[in-house]
């Protein structure tokens, strides 16, 4: 085994990436050795990229295996917070790219085990990611946002109180008040919208005023919207989490349906499908007016990207909204009239989706004429199962 720690620390990048990952599937394969786990750990620390990966997936599997002894021991768990803090570091990365991987590493390691988790919360290893993001520059700030992203299961499980966490919130709430925009603010806001859309479904993370004033930034982005900017973009896709949670009133939910009746570009399109997506699947009874409503105005606006990839995403949300009233006679008369269904697409993956709604909108229409005549001619039928 010195052998390998030797080799591990001056061999050039194909050697390293060799033994990390033999070290990877020795571990995933069910292999037991202190050794071994001591190497992994100290893999963590190295330049390459790909070894840094082989290390993380290797201990996240010690880490979730039963009967395996505390892996975060006490010297282990200081060391990896020496790192994050930047008060130890290593000559081949600086320390704000160390704290980024570290910090990945600890929401992988977070969501395998937890009480690892638990350890590293308790070491407040998790606001780091609130103090890096203050501190550092506009890319730093998106690879935290990343980070922050992945660590979404994990939120509800953090204590949201600390001064890191709160200072964090703060900014946010106060760049999405913000009329003027310099440029670097301009480029985090529409990730930062995108995470607050998530966690404000969470208890307990932000208050009622932070809730108050982001559920108003999306509203007036969504109807006073001049330009088509990053926050509008983003505003559009916050939509579904923010209507569900009864944040937004008619009048912006109107503004929404119109303007995914009248889009004609596929950004704005895939931003309004990813919150209907959202609001289809929440299963919350109380807005099946509003699919219902949405499903019309995404068969009109569907005819105006003939071959686009975003298709598929508009099959996809007709699918899941199918259970909804009166989507199913919509999607009859939309095939009678203008054979949407049974058009051939141009695209493989959007004939897939295709045929999975298809063979749930022949189902559909079985169930509901059981005991009455179909309103779809028998040749329409055949079409349509020939897809």
């Amino acid at each position: 085994m010195s052998v390998i720690r030797q080799r591990i620390s001056e061999s050039n990048y194909y050697v390293k990436r060799l033994i990390s990952n033999h070290m990877r599937k020795f571990i995933e394969n069910g292999g037991r050795n202190e050794d071994v786990y001591d190497l992994v750990f100290n893999m963590l620390f190295e330049k390459e990229y790909v070894v840094f990966e082989d290390a993380s997936s290797s201990i996240c599997s010690i880490a979730s295996r039963r009967g395996e002894p505390r892996y975060l021991t006490r010297n282990r768990l200081n060391i990896l917070m020496d790192y994050i803090s930047g008060h130890e570091e290593t000559e081949h990365l600086d320390k704000v790219s160390m704290a980024l991987r570290l910090l990945e590493f600890c929401t992988k390691l977070g969501k395998a085990s937890n009480e690892c988790f638990e350890l590293l919360r308790d070491e407040e290893a998790y606001d780091a990611i609130f103090k890096l993001y203050m501190k550092e520059d506009v890319l730093v700030k998106l690879n935290c946002l990343e980070i922050l992203d992945a660590m979404i299961p994990l939120i509800k499980k953090l204590k949201f109180e600390s001064k890191a966490s709160r200072e964090f919130v703060a900014h946010a709430v106060s760049l999405f008040t913000k009329r003027d925009l310099d440029v670097e603010a301009d480029m985090v806001t529409g990730p930062l919208l995108r995470f607050f859309s998530t966690i404000v479904l969470i208890e307990n993370v932000l208050n009622e005023s932070e809730t108050e004033l982001f559920s108003k930034c999306v509203a007036e982005n969504l109807l006073n919207a001049n330009s088509k900017s990053v926050q509008y973009y983003s505003s559009l896709a916050c939509f579904g989490p923010m209507y569900v949670r009864g944040l937004l009133d008619e009048e912006v939910s109107e503004k929404f349906l119109n303007v995914v009746r009248s889009c004609t570009h596929e950004d704005t399109l895939y931003s309004c499908l990813e919150s209907l997506q959202f609001v289809a699947d929440s299963g919350d009874e109380s807005k099946r007016k509003f699919i219902s409503e949405a499903a019309k105005n995404v068969i009109h606006a569907i005819s105006k990207f003939p071959f686009g990839e975003v298709r598929e995403a508009c099959f996809q949300l007709l699918l899941s909204s199918l259970e909804f009233e009166g989507v199913t006679e919509l999607l009859v008369s939309s095939e009678l009239e203008s054979r949407l269904l049974s058009t051939q697409e141009n695209n493989y993956e959007t004939t897939l989706t295709k045929r999975r709604l298809i063979k749930k909108f022949l189902a559909s229409v079985e169930e509901k004429y059981r005991d009455s005549t179909s309103p779809l001619p028998e040749s329409v039928v055949r079409s349509l199962r020939g897809i």
